[in-house]
């Protein structure tokens, strides 16, 4: 039998690959942020493991997932990618290889330029790349669904019939909410003008080792 019980894992952390990490963003300071102090930063708040998402990039898993083994740390590989309409989580198995990360980025137009850079987004919508990222054999979130002022659920530039559409196609598991009130809600399907049942996940959306499993 197995021993189930709960873990405690934040599904949302970005890394120096991630070009609005705080290594980039306070030049000044000349932080070098490691994968260990990654590692140690989640240990330290009680997780049992991450998920490494940076922007439209899998260029820090290796590593962590290195440092994961060490310290005893599991590391989820994923990807936060810009699509039409905001942002998507993407988790895949372990043991991915580096060509594996530019390849899926190509099948959905982003170039090695893209890789960091949360801005710049694909052409495709939110649900055609959730569709690429289980074709692939990974699991797709919406990522700060509510976000303001620009997260999906809030956006002027996503009509609600597009918002619906994406809402409730096969290929999301779930959504990213940071607004926890209103959890029941979604799980609900009680939310105003969505009335129907959403899985919820809340994640730090960490630029910085201050920030993981907040």
């Amino acid at each position: 039998f197995c021993n189930l019980m709960w873990k405690k894992v934040d599904l949302h952390v970005h890394t120096p690959a991630s070009m609005c990490h705080l290594d980039h963003v306070e030049i000044e300071k000349a932080r070098k942020t490691t994968p260990a102090e990654i590692v140690r930063a989640a240990l330290a708040k009680g997780l049992d493991g991450i998920a490494v998402t940076d922007h439209n990039s899998g260029a820090f898993i290796a590593e962590m997932e290195e440092e994961g083994r060490r310290q005893g740390l599991v590391i989820i590989p994923g990807m936060e990618i810009s699509a039409k309409g905001g942002h998507v989580l993407a988790f895949f198995s372990h043991y991915q290889t580096s060509s594996f990360w530019e390849q899926f980025l190509y099948s959905i137009g982003l170039s090695k330029e893209a890789q960091g850079k949360g801005s710049t987004e694909s052409d495709l919508w939110l649900d055609q790349v959730a569709r690429q990222v289980c074709e692939a054999g990974g699991l797709a979130i919406i990522a700060h669904i509510d976000r303001k002022p620009r997260g999906f659920f809030n956006s002027d530039e996503v009509s609600l019939e597009e918002k619906k559409r994406i809402l409730t196609c096969p290929y999301f598991a779930a959504i990213e909410i940071t607004i926890s009130r209103n959890k029941k809600s979604w799980n609900d399907g009680s939310m105003q003008g969505f009335f129907f049942p959403m899985a919820c996940i809340q994640g730090s959306d960490a630029h910085s080792i201050e920030e993981i499993g907040r």
